[in-house]
């Protein structure tokens, strides 16, 4: 379970969800690792994660640690 990955290896990649190219829109397809995720912290609510977002090395560095925050940004209100 992911809980159980989370606590044993201190991360989890969440499967399924991804973004269009340049885009911190959710695409479709990671909403059984989203509610896992969402499902743990309900949980355990004195539990803290840190959610990093992730882009290729295609354009500019600022504008992909601008992306990459925005993702991370989107996973975060989605689980809110």
């Amino acid at each position: 379970a992911l809980g159980d990955r989370l606590r044993a290896d201190g991360y989890v990649v969440l499967d399924g969800v991804a973004f269009a190219s340049g885009s911190a829109d959710l695409a479709p397809g990671g909403e059984a690792a989203l509610a896992a995720l969402a499902a743990f912290l309900r949980a355990d609510p004195s539990a803290r994660v840190a959610i990093v977002g992730h882009t290729d090395a295609t354009g500019a560095l600022d504008a992909n640690i601008t992306l990459s925050r925005r993702r991370a940004a989107a996973v975060m209100d989605r689980l809110v």
